[in-house]
């Protein structure tokens, strides 16, 4: 058994049970092996889930980069989001990314928040390239910083929304959010 396929199946049981709710046994069930294996690789579920908590930022990253690399102008921006909902309805490790993120295990917390920092500093970068570069597009009233932070406020209702919510709610938030978004930023 992988060091990866422990972290994938890890990934999978910390998003429907989260950090409390997943114990070292239950992974090694849902693996396959005795609990004793997965401390070959892991020295405990902090490290298990820190690991996991870093493959995940890695990878949920560059997808989200290559997404945003395909759009040319802002209204495109909208794709982005929708991206991110495909993404939390057929991905445990978005699932993953998404929950904790949100409620990192407390004693976890700051190491867990440097990585969504790392995210999130990444992901404001690539926003605010795309509106730099189609700052005529942008209402003249609105800085390209201020209209990065509002899209990662519209970002940040949609994520909760799905954590809270579901997909099938998310649609009706993002719609509204994109609107008004559209409204208030766009010429």
């Amino acid at each position: 058994m992988s060091k990866l396929q422990i972290q994938t199946e890890a990934m999978q049981l910390f998003a429907q049970h989260g950090y409390e709710g997943t114990s070292m046994q239950f992974v090694a069930e849902a693996v396959g092996i005795k609990k004793q294996s997965i401390y070959t690789h892991y020295k405990n579920k902090d490290a298990l889930f820190l690991g996991a908590c870093e493959k995940a930022m890695e990878e949920e990253l560059a997808e989200a980069k290559q997404v945003l690399a395909k759009i040319g102008k802002i209204s495109d921006l909208q794709h982005y989001l929708h991206f991110m909902v495909m993404q939390y309805e057929t991905s445990a490790r978005a699932q993953f990314w998404a929950r904790m993120s949100i409620y990192p295990p407390v004693h976890l917390q700051e190491q867990v928040m440097a990585s969504v920092y790392i995210y999130l500093d990444a992901l404001e970068q690539e926003v605010a390239h795309i509106l730099a570069q189609n700052v005529a597009q942008l209402n003249p009233l609105v800085s390209v910083a201020s209209a990065t932070s509002a899209f990662l406020g519209v970002v940040d209702a949609c994520l909760l929304e799905l954590l809270y919510g579901g997909p099938q709610r998310v649609e009706k938030r993002l719609q509204a959010s994109w609107e008004i978004y559209e409204r208030g930023v766009l010429v």
